[in-house]
């Protein structure tokens, strides 16, 4: 029997692979530039125990120096492996531990399962449940998105976490997932969801009192407080915001609906929407996702009592549960993204998989029906992995994502800004003006596009133009490392090295670890 799980599970890892098997020479994106490429700290090993104590060795941008010492630490590991800026070593790794997740989720899943019906072989059930999260589409998102290894790596610990606590509940031995907790952690501050997780296992799937259950949190939850407590502490970032709390937290039904959908069908993934805050609370798009969230808890809550219906229960509320991080009161900078839902849609993968064999199972025993379901089955995961493969074909460059975005998500202007760079990069330079000069409007005091406002215009020839530019980035935003080097590398071309080198000492004291800046002043100091 064991054996046949081992098989099972490696021909899911397989099918997994073979989706994504045109993904491993993707480019860096996004918050990859400040986290990976431009991160002189990830280059030596021997940082590795200052990415423990100081935060800021977790990026060049002292906005987004979050406490994630674990990632930080494969990230050099990974440099090291590649020996540099391989896209390959990163992915390989990242990938690795992917599968280690959908093993994961084997164990899981085969638990869960067996204990809400223990009269059926579900072997065959679990197989397709995870493989089909395992080629999932909207997970291609996270996949794909090296510095989003942070979302993929929390959910493998908290899902090794549960199947220790549950493995060894019975003996002080359950305490041994709290190692798993605690690495989760280190990663990323939302595994500090595994204490109501494991709450609501206990309430639905170990069917304990409230008491009870509660009294066995406790131990996760004074870690994942304590651990919060320190990445707060030294957590470098200033800059969380995404508007007003009571229109996030409206704005979040719909993105949940977005979400449900998207497990569904998706078909209209974004690496970088333009959805907004939803401002008036009966927008027709808020009521109805309002109702749908309503209809799932009612149907989390009903399912809870019967124990045969209990993965349908515990799966949505560790949706939910996983969702409150990013889906709550606590407004981040963007509204919504496809990769947050990595975690979430285990839960949920977990939930629709368990309600679709109690359908079924009063037909199993037809030899049609077993196969017009496995049939189906086999034709929802051979779509999604065409799904994904295509996903991973416009991640595969910074033009072919940000092309996407701008299809996709036309109002965005960070998408019209990337695009537009890309564009520069080729020497498009009139092209890429367009681009930005459309972002503007968009997003008038955003310090980055001032930026590459300016080093367009100083490539097509207004010095003028150009320098205006670089110095309103520095009043928009004088924290940002990148106002001041860029600013000087222009000056440097200048001739005015003396002046790019008080630029470059500044950016070097916002960021110390930011390599651009610290290489440009050393071409300027050698133009001196």
């Amino acid at each position: 029997m064991k054996l046949r799980w081992v098989l099972l599970y490696i021909v899911s890892a397989a099918l997994t692979l073979l989706a994504y098997s045109n993904h491993f020479d993707n480019a860096f994106h996004f918050d990859d530039s400040h986290t990976i490429q431009n991160n002189l700290y990830i280059q030596n090993l021997n940082n590795v125990p200052k990415f423990f104590t100081d935060a800021s060795t977790s990026s060049s941008l002292p906005t987004n120096q979050g406490y994630r010492p674990l990632i930080t630490t494969s990230l050099a590991i990974d440099y090291w492996l590649g020996s540099g800026l391989s896209p390959y070593a990163f992915h390989r790794s990242m990938f690795f531990i992917f599968l280690l997740q959908l093993g994961a989720m084997f164990i899981l899943y085969r638990s869960l399962f067996s204990e809400a019906d223990t009269t059926q072989d579900l072997s065959v059930l679990t197989f397709l449940s995870v493989t089909f999260y395992g080629v999932h589409t909207a997970n291609a998102e996270t996949v794909n998105y090296i510095i989003s290894r942070s979302d993929s790596y929390s959910a493998f610990f908290i899902v090794v976490a549960l199947i220790l606590y549950a493995r060894y509940e019975s003996s002080w031995l359950r305490h041994l997932s709290l190692i798993a907790v605690a690495a989760g952690m280190l990663c990323k501050e939302a595994t500090v969801v595994f204490p109501a997780l494991l709450f609501a296992f206990q309430m639905i799937i170990r069917r304990r009192s409230f008491w009870l259950a509660i009294r066995e949190c406790i131990p996760s939850l004074l870690l994942c407080t304590a651990l919060a407590a320190v990445a707060l502490t030294l957590a470098q970032s200033a800059e969380v915001g995404g508007g007003p709390r009571v229109q996030y937290l409206v704005t979040q039904a719909w993105v949940i609906t977005h979400y449900l959908t998207s497990y569904l069908l998706p078909v209209n993934l974004s690496a970088d929407t333009d959805l907004g805050l939803i401002t008036n609370p009966f927008d027709p798009r808020i009521l109805v996702s309002a109702c749908v969230i309503l209809i799932l808890l009612i149907i989390a809550i009903r399912a809870a009592r019967v124990k045969a219906h209990a993965p349908i229960s515990f799966g949505i509320f560790w949706f939910f549960i996983t969702l409150a991080p990013t889906s709550s009161l606590a407004p981040l900078a963007e509204v919504m993204n496809d990769h947050r839902t990595f975690l979430p849609y285990v839960g949920l993968n977990m939930a629709v998989w368990w309600w679709l064999y109690l359908v079924i199972n009063p037909y199993l025993r037809r030899r049609l029906i077993n196969f017009l379901m496995l049939f189906a089955a086999s034709i929802a995961i051979i779509a999604h992995a065409y799904g994904t493969w295509q996903r991973n074909k416009v991640w595969k460059t910074e033009e072919s994502l940000w092309l996407d975005v701008t299809e996709k998500s036309p109002l965005n202007p960070r998408g019209l800004m990337n695009y537009g760079l890309t564009q520069m990069a080729k020497g498009q330079y009139a092209l890429a003006l367009n681009y930005f000069e459309r972002a503007l409007p968009l997003a008038p005091n955003y310090a980055f596009l001032h930026i590459n406002l300016g080093i367009v215009n100083a490539a097509i020839g207004n010095p003028t133009e150009a320098e205006r530019y670089f110095l309103k980035a520095r009043n928009l935003q004088p924290s940002l490392p990148d106002s001041y080097s860029y600013h000087a590398r222009w000056l440097t071309d200048q001739g005015r090295a003396q002046e790019a080198e008080m630029l470059l000492l500044e950016a070097i004291r916002l960021s110390p670890g930011n390599l651009f800046s610290v290489r440009e002043l050393e071409r300027a100091r050698r133009l001196m």
